[in-house]
């Protein structure tokens, strides 16, 4: 009798720790999951949204818990009388329920932050704590209010957690915990049925309820792109005559103008609808310096990003190339790759080349991609002086955070050019200010004010990159120059503020993250309506050479704008949540979502918001085949890469 008793202690007592832990992460994770709603909230009558939502959206998160604990109980129950053994597993599963708990912490600003759960491939491209700019992009969620919120969390579950075991323990007692936990697996698998029926299961909403330890699981298990090539009935790209080098396909006045020096401006984080020409109407009051030079710009409407994210777009700039459909990062991969660059080409062209980024060049390895590519300078944060106020969070833990203010790498750049006058110059600026969380920017002063605090932050980052841009554009005038000189400007990628469930950029290939401004400005050049031609990132080292009058380099992906013989598509993707790919042609926009198995078209023309997917299964039949043919084509061109750079 007494063995029997002493085996039931032994068995029962790690079965009530468990179940405990269990039932407080589920407590704490749902608070978590409410949390995550709360910015939704205007009013207090919205309180009782917060609860239901928070709710229900907890559910793949009581799967994974409850699924954990099931497994631990079920190696409970075999292991018999073994103390040391139970007390083991009790441990790993206490252990796993911290890491989740911690871990929900940190996705509550992720989805805040990206718009959805923290995957494989966000988590590698974030490069975590390598520069001053990634750490400043976290710092965030390593502040002192979060980690006292993280600390009282943590109390919270262990308060739950002890009167969870309390609770248990009595009902042991009383001969009911049986019947307890049989309730208990009932009402817990009516709940999850209730609540897949209830939560939005559409894109905007699958980042508010997917588990980020299963996410993270999942994203690193999902198949690469070398295995969505083998789709059958793959369509190859249509395969083009040579490009086209004579500037008599030049617009009127640029034919004959004599350029000889090119400023290349990439605008940080800012797309189409925001730059002046490129945009809306109200875009003339966000970016009002470079609308002053309208008489002497080509605005292009139809250009994109081929992803949202700077060392993608930087690589396809300077290389003419797409970037691999992958989350590895190309500043590492291709970094001693042996290709032909477009500042190479100036450079033995005998121009002076240089280039000046108002952030970090540690981030994500670029200094050393662009190293030996031809630039005879680099400068960036560390070596650009600044008299103005340049960190926006600075703190004894992380001093001098994160970025030069844009006006004073303008002015690095006009010192250059004054440096040796007259002789050619091809420069490449890429501003900073508007690179979340918006640096040294205040509410804008011109144009529509927004409702969201954050876009509102923003527009006022962008009418100070406006006013440096004005800055160089006012320079080139005073010296003359502005006749002989090309201005490129154009967006790395968009950002997203909310649009389809998502903030910031690399997330998507939405039009607010992929839809970027080309603007040519010279004195030669005037029209008064924008360009249609349909391009990307690849197509500019190509125009660039075109302008200048020097032979198109035949190994180039891309094609000048004025070339005649273009694709008829452009493609981009964005592997960080969704793996999705896709390309405009035409008016519409396909797009395949990788890790969903999801098609999607839309007619741009009118649509422009991207709210109604008229895809059906004909169109993921067809966009599977363009894609994988195109996937197959860069697997092809990037393995010849590797072999020629051997």
């Amino acid at each position: 009798m007494q063995t029997a008793v002493q085996k039931s202690v032994t068995v029962v007592e790690p079965v009530i720790r468990v179940i405990a832990a269990a039932v407080a992460l589920s407590a704490v994770g749902t608070v978590l999951r409410m949390r995550m709603m709360s910015h939704e909230v205007r009013t207090f009558s919205d309180a009782w949204w917060i609860v239901r939502t928070g709710f229900f959206n907890s559910y793949m998160d009581m799967a994974v818990v409850w699924g954990a604990a099931s497994v631990c109980l079920l190696f409970l129950l075999l292991t018999g009388r073994s103390q040391r053994l139970q007390a083991a597993i009790v441990r790993l599963f206490i252990s796993f329920v911290i890491y989740c708990l911690l871990l929900a912490c940190v996705n509550v600003v992720a989805v805040r932050f990206i718009g959805g759960s923290l995957t494989y491939q966000w988590i590698y491209y974030a490069d975590l704590f390598h520069s001053f700019t990634a750490r400043t992009v976290i710092s965030p969620v390593l502040n002192y209010s979060a980690l006292v919120m993280v600390g009282l969390l943590l109390l919270a579950w262990i308060a739950v957690f002890a009167a969870s075991c309390r609770t248990l323990r009595m009902l042991d007692r009383s001969g009911l915990l049986r019947r307890a936990l049989t309730l208990g697996v009932v009402v817990m698998a009516g709940y999850i049925v209730l609540a897949t029926r209830r939560t939005d299961h559409s894109e905007d909403g699958e980042g508010f309820i997917t588990n980020p330890s299963l996410e993270i699981v999942m994203t690193a298990m999902a198949a690469p792109a070398t295995g969505f090539i083998e789709t059958e009935n793959a369509v190859a790209p249509t395969q083009l005559p040579p490009p086209l080098g004579s500037r008599a396909l030049l617009p009127a006045g640029l034919d004959k103008a004599q350029i000889h020096n090119v400023v290349l401006v990439v605008m940080e984080s800012v797309g189409a609808r925001y730059v002046a020409g490129s945009g809306s109407e109200e875009a003339a009051g966000w970016t009002p310096r470079i609308a002053s030079y309208r008489g002497s710009t080509l605005a292009f409407r139809n250009i994109y990003a081929h992803a949202p994210m700077s060392t993608k777009t930087l690589y396809s700039l300077l290389t003419s190339r797409y970037p691999t459909f992958s989350f590895e990062i190309e500043t590492t991969k291709f970094a001693s790759a042996r290709m032909q660059t477009l500042s190479g080409r100036l450079k033995a062209a005998g121009l002076r080349t240089a280039f000046f980024m108002s952030g970090d060049l540690e981030f994500q390895y670029q200094g050393s991609f662009i190293e030996g590519k031809g630039f005879d300078l680099r400068a960036d944060m560390r070596s650009i002086p600044c008299a103005l106020p340049i960190y926006l969070d600075s703190s004894p833990e992380w001093p001098h955070l994160d970025l030069v203010d844009d006006r004073c790498t303008t002015e690095a750049l006009t010192h250059w050019i004054d440096a040796q006058a007259g002789h050619p110059f091809f420069a490449m600026l890429w501003t900073g200010n508007t690179h979340v969380p918006y640096f040294n920017s205040t509410p804008p002063t011109e144009g529509s004010f927004s409702s969201d605090p954050k876009q509102n932050r923003y527009l006022g980052a962008v009418q100070l990159s406006d006013a440096a841009i004005g800055n160089v554009l006012d320079h080139l005038r005073q010296r003359g120059l502005l006749e002989s000189t090309l201005v490129v400007v154009i967006g790395d990628h968009g950002e997203a503020f909310g649009e389809h469930g998502r903030r910031a950029h690399g997330t998507d290939i939405f039009e607010e993250q992929t839809h970027v401004p080309l603007l040519l400005i010279n004195q030669q050049i005037s029209t008064p309506e924008p360009n249609n031609t349909l391009g990307g990132m690849i197509d500019i080292a190509p125009t660039i050479l075109h302008v200048l009058g020097l032979a198109p380099e035949l190994t180039w992906e891309g094609r000048s704008v004025f070339d005649p013989n273009r694709p008829g598509r452009v493609y981009m993707f964005a592997p960080n949540l969704d793996m999705v790919a896709g390309y405009r042609q035409d008016h519409q926009k396909f797009m395949y979502r990788l890790s969903r198995d999801k098609a999607s078209v839309y007619d741009l023309a009118n649509d422009p918001g991207e709210t109604r997917n008229l895809a059906d299964g004909e169109s993921a039949r067809a966009i599977r085949s363009i894609l994988s043919g195109w996937l197959r084509d860069q697997e092809r061109r990037n393995k010849e890469l590797r072999t020629a750079s051997r």
